[in-house]
């Protein structure tokens, strides 16, 4: 890089079609023409308006997301969950709950696919991202300060020091 400024562009709420029609024509350009060097995009209602097929998250990669986010819509459709497993840079809410599953008498702990965290390196620069959701008038979840807390204090405990 040239200067010490770093640019990170969020983009919140791309919504179906339309939405990533705009996305794929607009934000090449935007990026370029802004200087942008970290994009993320809230996809989870790329796909018809309730959350985010595997085809629909190339898409926005493509268009220059670096990293996409999910929210309260990622997990309305299954089909779509492996695209939380299939795609590290594809982020769901870290503070969902932890939830069990129970058949007979066995129960196994089930966590929600994916990851809601990440470190990602690019042109040198290491971007750390967390997604967590809010909580006003939305099912509840894990308070998302203390999730945050808990995520950035891991992520201060594994910084090598200088």
């Amino acid at each position: 890089m040239t200067n010490d400024l770093t640019r990170v562009f969020f983009i919140g709420d791309v919504v179906g079609p339309a939405g990533l029609r705009c996305i794929a024509s607009l934000l090449p350009g935007f990026l370029k023409e802004e200087r942008v060097h970290f994009c993320i995009i809230n996809g989870e209602n790329a796909t018809g308006g309730t959350g985010i097929s595997a085809s629909d998250t190339q898409k926005l990669f493509a268009a220059g997301a670096d990293v996409i986010t999910g929210g309260n819509h990622s997990f309305e459709k299954r089909e779509f969950w492996n695209v939380f497993t299939d795609f590290p840079r594809v982020l769901r809410p870290a503070n969902f709950p932890e939830y069990t599953l129970s058949a007979g008498q066995d129960e196994a702990a089930v966590f929600a696919p994916g990851q809601g965290a990440g470190i990602f390196e690019k042109d040198g620069i290491r971007y750390a991202v967390l997604n967590v959701q809010g909580r006003e008038n939305m099912t509840p979840l894990d308070c998302p300060f203390r999730c945050a807390d808990r995520q950035i204090n891991s992520w201060l405990e594994d910084t090598e020091p200088p």
